[in-house]
Formats: C-alpha cells, sequence, structure tokens
C-alpha cells in the first residue's frame, strides 16, 4: 500500500506540475491573442485597400478606353468637318472663279 501510495503522490505532483505548466502557456496563448488578432486586421485591411486599388484601377482602364473611343470619334467627326468645310469653300472658289469669267 505505501509503494502505491508513493506512485500515487509522484503522479499526482508530476500532474500538478504539468497542470501548473499548460496554465503558463495557456496564459501566454491568451496574452498573445489580441497581438494577433490586430496583425489579422492590418492583414485583411491591407486585402481590401489591395483590392479597391485594384478595383479603382480596373475602372480607370474602361475609363480611359471609354475616353480613347469618345476621342477616335471626335478626331474623325472634326476631320469630317473640315473635308465638309474645304469641299464648301472649293465649292465657292470655284463658283467665284466662273463668276469674275
Amino acid at each position: 500500500i505505501q509503494a502505491e501510495l508513493s506512485a500515487a503522490f509522484a503522479a499526482n505532483e508530476m500532474l500538478q506540475t504539468k497542470t501548473k505548466r499548460l496554465e503558463r502557456e495557456l496564459k501566454i496563448t491568451k496574452a498573445k491573442i489580441p497581438s494577433l488578432e490586430r496583425m489579422l486586421q492590418e492583414e485583411v485591411e491591407k486585402l481590401e485597400a489591395h483590392y479597391k486599388v485594384r478595383h479603382l484601377q480596373t475602372d480607370l482602364d474602361v475609363t480611359e478606353e471609354g475616353l480613347d473611343v469618345v476621342d477616335e470619334q471626335y478626331v474623325q467627326k472634326l476631320k469630317d468637318q473640315r473635308a465638309l468645310f474645304e469641299k464648301i469653300r472649293s465649292g465657292i472658289e470655284d463658283k467665284l472663279a466662273t463668276a469674275q469669267k
């Protein structure tokens, strides 16, 4: 019986020591949680910012492409108007030349 009691006390001591160590580790781990949560939140914010920048870049690219099309259409319209103006001027010059003869 004495040997069993000694073994039980030794096992109890060992379990208490192990329990204290685990409690310390748990306390340390719990202390790290706010820091880890902050780091995670910072990463989430970085990813959200990156997504917003990419989304804005896509919007900008689409807008620039649209402006390029509008610019090309405007330039073509100006060229067409210029050609019409030249045609009208040429016609007037021809009529003036004919009238002066």
